[in-house]
């Protein structure tokens, strides 16, 4: 009995891959703006008889201010909630129009966006998928060879807890490292004129300056959480998502780094809320890990492809 398996293209395949992992971004990041909604009504109480410290990170942590009672419900609900619910506002009016359509054109077999697409609803599900499957990867790997790393228990935190705390470290933490490390040295370096403009909207080219400051942020981010609770096999797979992350504040600005942060912050946490959806989050889940190798191999490629080509026009311009 013979058995014909259908062939699929390779731009068929690329398209598949590319509407799967936006599908799963998408609904997951949906799902996550009605649960931090859902925050504003769960969070505030025990805020109230609580303390929360706001801090730099050099990479070491100093705290420099603690909000307790009113001013940490003011905090939550007037800079985190509302930071995270703009920034989704003005990234849905800048680019999801142009960004459904790019994935209406792929999936009907039109041609799917290249790797470095600016469009933030075309590489946000990307990196998400990248920025999940990297860490995933590591921990497998550093578990298979016998260690335990150190990981903060935040299954044991209370449902309001964890609410406050994905959603704060979405936004303070892209404050810190992106627009302190980052967005200010862009701005300040050269004098821009343009700078407001390009912190919250982006637009910048990766690369020169840019790249270097994208490098620091990101070492500084990955370390820093070696400092606050996890331990040093921490480092490396933070250091790939602060790459993503930058990245995406480099393109389009302060809001899609909190929104690509929140969307990996929030991402499992339907099952706090739902336990009945952890079949659907866990297919998700394995959605965007067979994605983000997918793209992890891909952006790796682009990457070794742009520095040879680098390389080689530098060759020609010192040959002449």
């Amino acid at each position: 009995m013979n058995v014909v398996f259908p062939v699929i293209s390779r731009e068929k395949g690329r398209a598949l891959v590319f509407v799967s992992c936006w599908a799963a971004a998408i609904v997951s990041l949906s799902a996550s703006m009605v649960f931090l909604a859902l925050s504003t009504i769960v969070v505030p109480e025990p805020l109230y008889s609580s303390t929360h410290i706001l801090f730099v990170a050099v990479p070491w942590i100093i705290s420099i201010a603690a909000l307790s009672g009113t001013w940490l419900v003011a905090y939550y609900l007037l800079f985190v909630v509302s930071a995270i619910i703009l920034s989704f506002m003005l990234l849905a009016e800048a680019d999801l129009c142009r960004g459904s359509r790019m994935v209406s054109e792929a999936f009907s077999g039109s041609g799917t966006p290249g790797i470095w697409e600016p469009n933030f609803w075309v590489m946000m599900p990307r990196l998400l998928s990248v920025s999940i499957f990297v860490p995933t990867v590591w921990y497998g790997v550093v578990g298979l060879l016998g260690p335990s790393p150190t990981v903060p228990g935040f299954s044991a935190f209370p449902l309001w807890q964890q609410l406050f705390g994905f959603a704060a470290a979405s936004f303070w933490e892209e404050i810190v490292f992106r627009l302190f490390f980052l967005g200010i040295p862009m701005v300040v370096l050269p004098l821009r004129r343009d700078g407001l403009r390009l912190i919250i909207r982006g637009g910048e080219e990766f690369s020169g300056r840019a790249l270097y400051l994208v490098i620091i942020s990101s070492a500084l981010f990955a370390a820093a959480h070696a400092f606050g609770g996890w331990d040093w096999y921490k480092v490396p797979p933070t250091f790939f998502t602060g790459l993503a992350l930058g990245y995406v504040f480099v393109k389009r600005g302060l809001p899609g780094a909190i929104i690509l942060h929140f969307s990996l912050n929030y991402f499992t946490i339907p099952l706090m809320f739902l336990p009945a959806s952890a079949g659907i989050v866990v297919f998700m889940f394995f959605v965007m890990l067979f994605c983000g190798a997918y793209y992890s191999v891909t952006y790796a490629r682009a990457v070794i492809y742009s520095l040879r080509k680098r390389r080689n026009t530098h060759r020609v311009l010192y040959s002449w």
